[in-house]
């Protein structure tokens, strides 16, 4: 039954049989935390994000997007095509091309910051960076009514808000309760988001592949 952010607060009020005007005047914040455990705790495919920012010549750092989570991954426009660029950190970035004036076709990045990375080496002409990336979802409130939580991960989005409703009634025997149903709850959401990322051509009855890269005892 997919949420709005006014059905799923009565729906709270109506369970935990708590409409004191201490109560409902919490309950944007019950929420925002309530989506914020999700957020943190579940990788689902539908919410990757893909948007073209602008890389400048001579410039090693990029700005990231503004909503982003987690980045999954980078390629820049180049001549013939698209370049995945590999992440790596600072440190290596320095050591492979210590002189940030000097310009060629970028094939690292490593994090600066939350909000920016750099590049390597420094690009050498104006051009198109893909990201692709996790973004943090609007949370859900009457400005806001709807978002991807509330209408494909309605069961876990109730009952993390529950727990936490239950965390500020001070009701320990509830939250241990709510707890547990939000577990199993986020524990069949992550097994559809893994059967989603599976390939046709892979056999998925098999067990994880044996580890040829690890160095043998």
């Amino acid at each position: 039954m997919p949420y709005t952010y006014s059905s799923l607060s009565n729906d709270v009020i109506a369970n935990m049989e708590e409409d004191s005007e201490e109560f409902v005047s919490a309950l944007p914040s019950i929420i925002e935390r309530a989506q914020a455990h999700l957020q943190r705790r579940l990788d689902p495919v539908n919410i990757i994000r893909f948007t073209e920012i602008s890389v400048s010549a001579s410039n090693r750092t990029l700005a990231l997007p503004a909503d982003l989570l987690v980045l999954k991954s980078i390629q820049v426009c180049a001549t013939g095509g698209w370049n995945n660029l590999l992440e790596q950190n600072n440190e290596f970035l320095t050591a492979y091309w210590p002189d940030y004036t000097s310009v060629a076709p970028s094939k690292y990045y490593a994090p600066k910051d939350n909000a920016s990375i750099y590049l390597a080496p420094t690009p050498p002409s104006d051009t198109t960076a893909l990201i692709e990336y996790i973004p943090r979802v609007t949370v859900l409130s009457s400005a806001f009514p709807s978002n991807y939580f509330s209408q494909y991960t309605d069961a876990a989005f109730f009952a993390a808000t529950m727990l936490y409703a239950n965390a500020w009634t001070k009701n320990a025997a509830g939250t241990t309760i709510w707890k547990g149903i939000l577990d199993e709850e986020l524990a069949v959401l992550n097994n559809e988001f893994s059967r989603a990322r599976r390939s046709d051509t892979v056999n998925r009855y098999n067990g994880s592949p044996e580890n040829t890269i690890a160095g043998q005892p």
